[in-house]
């Protein structure tokens, strides 16, 4: 049963438009044309900072208006469409408890689903193809902290069950076929926050491919530089583009940016060091471009956008985006979100937003 929203939008105030676009009379994203060719233009959904300071889900109209916004109790990370689009699974920033299910039309709350008191959520989680289930990452905290894989039922909220991640501080995970990849950062964190999170020498960052109706893990890939904290996917059914952070930051000139398949291992894509340097030691999202065939890692800390393609590997280029962070894909190609309010897209249009974007974004309608 559908319920009420816990605040539904006062209004629905159009954006101001960046002054060199609005000369233009263009607005975003993908500009006026796109609405006019497509009555169902896909929408923009990311967790933001409102201008009051608060917290919400919105969703964005093609034209740029505000679409609908659910307020959240605390900062939200990653936004999920269910595999029909009716639903929209919005993921807490860790150490959360509580992921919201929204109906996509409206925004409205449809269930609640809710970890246990020893263990927190980590941000994110995949539907299952018939969009009954989500797995969520999250790790448990007691004698021995472990990252798991909780499973939960859509419909009902309830959990299911849940299994070992194979590794420690799991975070993205993404579906390869029909297998489970996860994404471990090998961080320490404490239930209290009294004390930094720290890389655990002994459990180190991998990649996980997991059997998810066996709960079994399968295999697993490390790479060999151990500060490499492995944080965020972006997949197909051929393969995992895996972004990573580096403790060193800027100073490591590590790459930030891996691909693994079912057959091949995880292994760094080739850019130079100037180029790793810029990104300042953290990938805070990738995504995929199947209609430009490109791949599409940002960094906040850096303020840049990384193009590679996504048959020949190659390194396309940067572009320069102050505080960018969330990307997303869709039929005209990469749109991407920043932490001043500013949306851009692959053809150079821009639009600035009353809200600061959190780390993720999604498409629903596409």
């Amino acid at each position: 049963m559908t319920v009420a929203p816990e605040a539904a939008p006062a209004s629905r105030p159009r954006r101001r438009l960046l002054g060199a676009i609005a000369s233009l009379g263009l607005v975003t994203v993908g500009g006026v044309a796109w609405v006019q060719r497509h009555p169902q233009a896909p929408r923009l959904v990311s967790a933001v900072r409102k201008p009051s300071g608060g917290y919400a889900i919105v969703a964005l109209s093609g034209d740029g208006q505000l679409d609908w916004s659910f307020d959240l109790p605390h900062r939200g990370h990653s936004v999920l469409p269910s595999p029909d689009g009716r639903l929209l699974a919005a993921f807490p920033r860790r150490p959360g408890r509580t992921i919201w299910l929204l109906d996509t039309a409206t925004g409205a709350l449809v269930r609640r689903l809710s970890t246990d008191t020893h263990s927190q959520m980590n941000g994110h989680g995949v539907f299952d193809a018939k969009g009954r289930r989500l797995y969520v990452t999250q790790t448990r905290h007691g004698a021995v902290t472990t990252g798991e894989i909780a499973v939960y039922s859509v419909d009902s909220g309830r959990r299911l069950g849940r299994f070992a991640s194979g590794g420690l501080d799991p975070h993205q995970c993404v579906w390869c076929g029909d297998e489970l990849v996860i994404a471990h950062g090998g961080y320490i964190e404490y239930p209290a926050r009294n004390q930094p999170k720290q890389l655990d020498p002994a459990r180190p960052p991998n990649l996980a491919w997991v059997d998810a109706g066996a709960g079994r893990v399968r295999r697993i890939d490390q790479l060999t530089d151990p500060k490499l904290s492995i944080r965020h996917l972006a997949a197909d059914a051929r393969g995992v583009f895996a972004g990573f952070q580096h403790d060193d930051g800027a100073g490591a000139q590590a790459a930030l940016l891996g691909y693994a398949s079912p057959t091949l291992a995880l292994k760094p894509l080739d850019a130079s060091r100037d180029t790793w340097a810029a990104f300042n030691g953290y990938v805070g999202s990738v995504a995929l471009d199947v209609a430009g065939g490109t791949v599409i890692a940002t960094s906040p800390r850096g303020g840049v956008l990384g193009l590679w393609g996504r048959e020949s590997l190659d390194f396309y280029g940067l572009q320069r985006m102050a505080d960018v962070c969330g990307a997303a894909a869709g039929p005209q190609g990469w749109v991407a979100t920043t932490g001043f309010g500013v949306v851009a897209d692959a053809q150079a249009r821009s639009v600035r937003t009353d809200y600061a974007f959190d780390n993720h974004l999604a498409m629903i309608g596409a």
